[in-house]
């Protein structure tokens, strides 16, 4: 009985020796492959997830920057329009008011100049309306410029 205990404790010994080597088996054998291949496998999914956030945080940057870029072009677009044709009609004006002041010698009675139904009097509050309203748009757009930095 005694050799039966002993051979009995020889094997039991050897097989966790045996299999102790196996499942601690560093980096050759098929448990270091494993942990190998699922450290991998986090670590290609953390960088995917990191590169998706990324792209998605760039794509609205991007897009907030343009459409802001956008507004602001178009906004400076529209005053420079409105600005010009300011100018073009106060040049109108002043060719008009030449031409009449050098009119010496003419006899005919005037009438009022209606242009598209309406006297010079009407065109002029049209304009001061026009540049009130270039007015309050410029003062809006640099106060609103004022607000988004801070």
């Amino acid at each position: 009985m005694l050799k039966k205990s002993i051979v009995l404790a020889l094997t039991i010994c050897c097989l966790l020796v045996i299999s102790t080597n196996v499942f601690a088996d560093n980096d050759n054998g098929v448990v270091g492959n494993i942990v190998r291949d699922a450290k991998n496998a986090i670590s290609n999914g953390a960088n995917a997830i990191r590169n998706t956030l990324n792209d998605s945080k760039n794509t609205i940057e991007n897009g907030a920057r343009n459409a802001v870029n956008d507004v602001k072009n178009d906004t400076q677009n529209e005053t420079n329009m409105v600005r010009n044709d300011i100018s073009d009609e106060v040049n109108t004006v002043t060719t008009d008011v030449s031409n009449t002041s050098n009119d010496a010698g003419y006899t005919a009675t005037r009438t009022s100049q209606n242009v598209g139904g309406m006297d010079s009097t009407t065109w002029m509050w049209v304009l001061l309306i026009v540049a009130a309203a270039v007015v309050i748009g410029l003062v809006w757009y640099y106060a609103s410029q004022t607000n988004n930095k801070e």
